[in-house]
């Protein structure tokens, strides 16, 4: 999605500008802006409980305890 964006952005940006709707190029970026940071909160925690460690020295195959 991210390069999709970049390349469909300068296109729009410069097609908005170029026609004299600066506002309007202005205010369809800060929604997109809000809606990208309002689904970044969406995004589940994959470490949500568990305990983490400061050190690389620990097995693999053991699994982090819950945090109470």
């Amino acid at each position: 999605m991210g390069r999709i964006g970049g390349m469909i952005c300068p296109l729009v940006a410069v097609s908005l500008v170029q026609g004299c709707h600066q506002t309007a190029a202005l205010t369809l970026f800060l929604c997109i802006i809000f809606v990208a940071g309002c689904c970044v909160l969406l995004f589940p925690f994959e470490t949500k409980g568990l305990e983490l460690t400061d050190s690389i020295s620990s097995t693999k195959n053991e699994k982090p305890k819950a945090v109470l």
